[in-house]
C-alpha cells in the first residue's frame, strides 16, 4: 500500500497548489477561480494529505 500512500501525497500537494494558484490567478489572471472553488480544492487536498498519513 506504499503506492497508495505516495499517490495520496502527490494528489494532495497538487490540489493544494492548484487551489492557491487558482485563487491568486497565477499564471492566467483571466482564469482566476472564485474563492469557494479554490477553498474546495485546498480542503480536498488537505484531506488527501491526511489520508496519505493514515494509509498503511
Amino acid at each position: 500500500m506504499a503506492v497508495a500512500k505516495w499517490l495520496l501525497y502527490i494528489i494532495g500537494i497538487i490540489l493544494v497548489l492548484m487551489g492557491i494558484l487558482g485563487y491568486l490567478g497565477i499564471p492566467f489572471p483571466a482564469l482566476k477561480d472564485p474563492a469557494w472553488h479554490a477553498a474546495l480544492k485546498i480542503i480536498i487536498g488537505l484531506v488527501a494529505l491526511w489520508g496519505g498519513t493514515k494509509a498503511e
